[in-house]
Parts: structure tokens; sequence; C-alpha cells
């Protein structure tokens, strides 16, 4: 009988990457419940952590296997990771997904393992690990070299700028501004914000009515940015928008995601939208193409909203249902026009021009979050 102590084995790649995953895991859950951060802003932080996280798996998934490596190897890899991040990254989908900038981010991360399966970068393969494949990606939503300003086709990996840049909306709406306009907006959006500033920098001094904006009073946070820009702010109750609406010259709307046929507002959105619509209110929504939820994706409210009965209620007692959802689905014939940085248009119109599919720039969707 042998002395020789029994060898332990070692680690398996599919081993180690679930661990991996579960290290992906912790490090965004903090990121998963923020919800004050815009969609642009939770994207670049999350791929820094991803990038991150990249940087410190096991050795040897850090470096590409050598000449004698099969296709099947690399698909073993790529089936790897792709396992990792669904682990790691659930919580986020989960959390975050139903974000037309994240969604566009998640999907883009899932085509590029999809791709790697499919054998898709063979010829760089050779040389590069998958690693470096979905790190490349993620510094281009950072805006590393290679992102530029040019519009980006939808492929991973492609030159092109992932994140829009929402001051080109404002941009599109001050032509048909008027100086003193009152301009009606609900709760918080970065966009919005944008434009307001924008005005107010073009002299046009516009009066802005914001409401409380739901259960996190984004409204105030808006109403607190935009008297530091120097803009006369009238701070109203949700319940009262509508009827301050009627008073406006236009009402600016914010939103999360675009989905077929309707995009995701504040609750009151529609309400608001159809009192405006029959008092000839114009209303536009300002939504940057990234808002647009990829093909095969289906629009929804976050999971979190009703189950968040704190925010509204946090002690009610036995017998009460807190009916706590913030957002709501509005038909997208309610505005007038649409604004992207590419300009206004038409639902329909934005829609065509920004919608990826297997016939376009973007290969469908085979997930959803």
């Amino acid at each position: 009988m042998s002395s020789d102590s029994p060898s332990t084995p070692s680690p398996s790649p599919q081993g180690e990457l679930s661990k991996a995953g579960l290290e992906l895991q912790r490090a965004l859950a903090k990121a998963c419940e923020d919800r004050a951060a815009s969609g642009a802003e939770f994207v670049r932080e999350t791929a820094g952590i991803l990038l991150d996280w990249l940087a410190v798996l096991p050795e040897q998934y850090s470096v590409a296997g050598d000449a004698e490596e099969t296709g099947a190897d690399r698909t073993g890899e790529w089936d790897a990771l792709g396992d990792a991040l669904d682990q790691g990254m659930g919580d986020l989908r989960e959390a975050q997904g139903w974000r037309g900038t994240v969604a566009n981010w998640l999907y883009t991360i899932d085509q590029l393992v999809e791709g790697g399966r499919c054998g898709e970068y063979t010829e760089q393969e050779d040389r590069t690990s998958v690693q470096e494949f979905l790190a490349e990606e993620m510094g281009l939503w950072l805006g590393g070299a290679g992102a530029g300003e040019a519009r980006w086709n939808g492929e991973p990996l492609a030159v092109g700028r992932r994140l829009p840049d929402r001051g080109q909306c404002a941009k599109q709406l001050l032509g048909e501004l008027d100086r003193g306009e009152v301009i009606c907006v609900h709760g918080y959006s970065d966009t919005v914000a944008l434009a307001l500033e924008a005005a107010g920098q073009a002299g046009l001094a516009p009066e802005v009515i914001v409401s409380e904006g739901g259960p996190d009073l984004g409204g105030r946070r808006l109403a607190r940015r935009l008297t530091k820009a120097g803009l006369h702010v009238r701070y109203v109750y949700d319940s009262a928008l509508h009827l301050w609406a009627t008073r406006a010259d236009r009402i600016w709307l914010g939103t999360e995601a675009v989905g077929a046929g309707a995009f995701l507002g504040l609750i009151g959105c529609a309400h608001l939208c159809e009192r405006a619509r029959h008092q000839g209110v114009p209303i536009a929504v300002l939504a940057s193409s990234d808002k647009l939820l990829p093909n095969g994706w289906s629009l929804a409210t976050p999971a979190w909203g009703q189950s968040s009965a704190w925010q509204l209620w946090g002690d009610a007692p036995e017998g009460v249902r807190v009916e706590s959802q913030p957002y709501e689905l509005v038909s997208v014939d309610l505005p007038n026009v649409f604004v992207s940085e590419s300009g206004p248009s038409t639902a329909a119109d934005y829609s065509l021009r920004f919608l990826r599919t297997a016939e376009g720039d973007l290969p469908s969707l085979s997930k959803t979050p």
C-alpha cells in the first residue's frame, strides 16, 4: 500500500467560474438596489464592476488556449462564462432589467456570449480569451477607445457610442420654445432636467411645474436641481398635476422604457396625458434611443414596485392592501411626439428607427429579463 497521500483534484473550469458567479452576484448586490441612478449611470457603474470581476477571474481563464485547442474547448469556455454571468447577474436582471437602457446592455452581453458559443470570433480566439472579449465590450459601454461618437450598429464589439448623448434630446426641443413658457413635468427625469437646464441657459426662462413624483418624491430632487440652475419652479401634489397641466404651454415627460404600443410612466401619467390631450396641451416624451426595449423584451412595471409597500405606507394595519407600484404602462398614442437624440418623431417612427431585429442591426433577443 502506497504511503503517498492522495492528491487533491484541481478545481474544474466550471467549478471555478461558478464560484466566480457568486462573487459577481455579491459585487452587484448594492448596485441592484439603487433606484435613484439613471439607467445610463447604472450601466456605467455595473460595467465597471463587471470589468473588475473579469480582471480577477482564475488565471487559467484569463489567457487564451494553445494552438491545439479545439472549437469544442472554446465553446465550453463560453458556456462556462455564460453560466457564471447568468448566476452572477440574475438578481440584476430582476431588479433593473425592466429599464430600457439596462435591457439593451444585458441584451448585448447575451448576444456576445451567444456569438462566442456559435464560433463567431474564431479568427481572434487564438490570441484572445473569452473574458477579454467581454472586457472589450464593457470598455465600449464606458466610452473607451473605439466607442467614439459614431452611431453604433448594435452589434457586440462594433465601434460606436453605446449610450446616446441625452443632451441632444434637449437641443431638439429648444427651437420650438418661446420665452417664459410654462412646462409641466411629472417626477424626476435626467433627460427632462437636461432639456430644462438647456432652455434656461438659452435665455428662454421657462416656468416649470413639477409634481411630487411618486413615493420616492423624485420631483423634489428635480426641483432642487432646477432652482440651482436658476429656473422658476412650482411644486405641486401628484393628484393635482392634471389640473395644473391645463395651465401649461406644454408637457415634457421622461420614461425608463418604451415598448410595443406603450411606454413606462409614473402612476398618474396616463391620466395626465388624457387631460392634456383633451385641453390641447402638446405632450412630448423625451426618450433617447436606448430607452426602446430590444425586440422580444416585454414592457413591464418593476416587480419590486408592488412589494415596496413601505414606500407608501410602511405601518399599514392588517386588512389594508397597499398598492405601491409607482409605474404604469401608458399608450404611445397619447403623446404628440417622441424626442430622441435624432430628433422628434411619431411613436411608430421612433420604433422603426431604433428597433433592431434579426433582419436589422441587432439579432432578435433570445432571453427576457
